[in-house]
């Protein structure tokens, strides 16, 4: 027995006292958010789109001119064009609906980095618990294999129980070795998700069942919950922002005008001024028309997209909902009932195995169902956690 807390006790040193760096999810949010490159990348988007704007009212090139009217002189002017008002005004508008777009994009990034991170995390809290519970099973057998090794040599046990125990005990330190590799693919990945250099990065707190139910599962018929979905409102910008360069495209139709001045007239003339005014016309109407289509064309492209994303997300919220029904029945009954019950197997078969009521085989079986169910309560608590990710995710929540 007292071999046993040993092991117990050395594993469990193995897997939580090693030089550690313990990280809690509201940091990591925080790092990642601060420094991933998809945020500085999506920032750079709107800064350009802002600087953009600021040239919405530009004019054409103006033209410099020098002629010489007669022979002894030269004289200077210049021209001007400038397009219709019209399209001054839908260029300023256009600029304006991409700082938007360029806005949503962001929002879109950072709700994806939000879910990335926070189930990096729950991979890394399961990881992390998933070790701890292997740990203490390998004690476990470990444990029975070297009793049943002394009772092999003192011809209190066959062959088959020894081999029995040896191979369960193999089984179950191959498992925790695959335990200890997923821990650190785990830490791994938060790391490149959030940027944080320390090695060993373990978890504030083990998984446990979330205590937050989204507003998403509460109606998990109402597929109206994903309205503020930032994917959603990102593709809701990208119809405003066709519909608006459909306007531009259309505004291109009126006439430009044009202004100069150049003084070609004799010194001698009384009228000094000799100023020019034109308009533009676009003669080349069927070039103006295939803008207007093709423009038209991309604000129905942009519908589609919407309805495409629309139904997709809607696919996943359904799902994500359904598991989330799923995962908490199956949890009530863990909470309410089995879990009690792995424990109440553990505690009697140990006690009917010691004390020779019952053979060794049974209490395997018996420990194996015990382990089993804390296995399954393990795998569903994540499978919970994951859905309530999603469906905060899918619900524009932060």
């Amino acid at each position: 027995m007292k071999k046993t807390i040993l092991l117990i006790l050395l594993v469990s040193y193995w897997f939580d006292c090693r030089a550690q760096t313990v990280v809690t999810l509201d940091s990591a949010l925080a790092y990642a958010l601060k420094t991933h490159p998809q945020m500085r990348l999506s920032q750079q988007q709107i800064d350009q789109q802002r600087a953009l704007k600021r040239g919405s009212l530009g004019l054409p090139n103006t033209e410099l001119l020098v002629s010489g009217p007669a022979a002894d002189r030269l004289v200077g002017g210049f021209l001007q064009a400038f397009d219709s008002p019209f399209a001054y005004v839908q260029q300023s508008r256009v600029a304006r609906q991409n700082i938007q777009l360029a806005e949503s994009g962001l929002s879109v990034n950072q709700a994806l980095l939000t879910r990335d991170v926070r189930l990096a995390y729950l991979n890394l809290q399961f990881a992390q618990t998933n070790g701890q519970r292997l740990a203490y099973q390998d004690s476990i057998f470990n444990a029975l294999s070297a009793a049943a090794q002394r009772r092999y040599q003192a011809g209190d046990a066959d062959l088959l129980e020894r081999v029995s125990a040896e191979t369960r005990a193999r089984e179950t330190r191959n498992a925790l070795a695959q335990a200890q590799a997923d821990l650190q693919n785990a830490q791994r990945q938060l790391q490149l998700l959030t940027g944080l250099q320390e090695d060993n990065l373990m978890p504030a707190e083990p998984i446990v069942k979330s205590r937050v139910i989204p507003v998403a599962a509460t109606r998990p018929d109402d597929s109206t919950t994903i309205r503020a979905a930032p994917t959603l409102r990102y593709y809701r910008q990208n119809i405003a922002l066709n519909q608006q360069q459909l306007k531009l495209e259309r505004s291109r139709i009126f006439p430009g005008l044009v202004f100069g001045y150049q003084n070609q007239g004799s010194p001698e003339s009384t009228i000094l001024p000799r100023f020019t005014f034109a308009i533009t016309v676009p003669l080349a109407f069927w070039t103006v028309s295939s803008r207007i289509k093709a423009a038209n064309l991309q604000v129905q492209i942009a519908h589609s997209q919407l309805a495409v994303v629309e139904r997709n997300l809607g696919r996943d919220y359904q799902r994500a909902a359904t598991d989330f029904q799923k995962f908490a029945e199956s949890l009530n009954y863990y909470e309410t009932a089995a879990l009690q019950q792995a424990q109440t197997i553990i505690s009697a078969a140990t006690r009917s195995y010691n004390a020779g009521e019952s053979s060794y085989f049974v209490y395997l079986q018996s420990l194996n169902q015990a382990f089993e169910i804390n296995r399954t309560y393990l795998d569903t608590v994540r499978g919970y956690n994951q859905s309530v990710i999603e469906l905060d995710y899918l619900g524009g929540q932060p």
